[in-house]
């Protein structure tokens, strides 16, 4: 699994993450399906869990959503040295949990790693609350912000499922140490810039007015990427041209550009370019830019 040109930068940072964006599948329209994992995959997997654990030198305190907020309601201070790691709050239908008979491999990741499905849903905060999160913080499925005041991410944030943070408009950045399975949403935040160091599966900028260019560098993103509406975007780097196929199914990966200023005729005579170089007659990425009034809605 590797993005063109950066697959240096890719193995260090992943590394450094409790769970990989390839032990599940990431569909172009953001709904996912998880496969069974292999005796090999279980014992790599949960070696990388150890070592990541043993590496950090934190300490590990783990919640439940009630009490993760209950925490954050009475402004109780968070230590700066801990990791804590909450369990989002499972649909009702998904609470009761039977003991599984289907075989070994998948009593074992039902067990000692398991999949959640529910959501640590902090929308609801206070602006003093949702600004008191902990600097270091993994979460256990999905996480809420929507349309919530937090101005600054956790330092160290590490989400299982999605990261909701649309509407947050007095979020500017995404931190270095960001690291989400599937969907980061932050369309019509107030993201300014976007750093090339957080690893996602697919990412949502769509309507943030402020975002004012798409890093020269390639981005950590393993699935789509949809820049639509931000004005602000005059430029696409030529890396986003040479993506590779989405490593989960080898796909091709959508990018999204109607609503910036990116000129249609510049980035199609740059795929021709790089059609001829590479001795291609089909990208691995599909870009969807309107040309004018015609019918074209992306380019090949």
């Amino acid at each position: 699994m590797h993005i063109s040109n950066n697959n240096h930068t890719y193995n260090t940072e992943i590394k450094k993450t409790v769970s990989k964006t390839t032990d599940r599948i990431i569909s172009t329209n953001a709904s996912t399906t998880k496969i069974p994992l292999s005796y090999s995959q279980l014992f790599t997997k949960s070696v990388r869990q150890l070592a990541y654990l043993c590496n950090t030198g934190y300490t590990n305190k783990l919640m439940s959503a009630a009490e993760f907020k209950d925490k954050l309601r009475n402004n109780e201070k968070f230590c700066p040295d801990t990791f804590y790691v909450v369990y989002a709050e499972l649909p009702k239908e998904k609470q009761v949990r039977t003991i599984p008979s289907i075989g070994f491999t998948h009593t074992y990741n039902y067990f000692l790693n398991p999949s959640y499905d529910g959501t640590l849903d902090l929308s609801d905060l206070s602006d003093t609350e949702a600004n008191n999160l902990p600097n270091r913080l993994h979460v256990k499925g999905s996480l809420n912000l929507y349309k919530s005041n937090i101005y600054k991410l956790p330092e160290e944030l590490i989400v299982d499922e999605d990261l909701n943070i649309s509407e947050c408009h007095n979020l500017t950045e995404l931190p270095e140490k960001l690291r989400v399975n599937y969907l980061i949403d932050a369309h019509k935040s107030g993201i300014k810039h976007l750093n090339t160091k957080f690893i996602a599966g697919e990412l949502n900028v769509s309507k943030c007015i402020d975002l004012k260019e798409i890093p020269q560098e390639p981005l950590n993103v393993y699935s789509d990427i949809n820049f639509e509406n931000c004005p602000k975007i005059k430029h696409l780097p030529n890396w986003i041209i040479s993506l590779a196929r989405m490593p989960s199914n080898n796909e091709r990966r959508s990018i999204y550009l109607d609503g910036t200023k990116i000129s249609y005729n510049e980035v199609k005579n740059n795929i021709e370019k790089f059609k001829k170089t590479n001795m291609k007659n089909l990208l691995d990425v599909k870009i969807f830019l309107k040309n004018g009034n015609t019918s074209d809605d992306y380019l090949i």
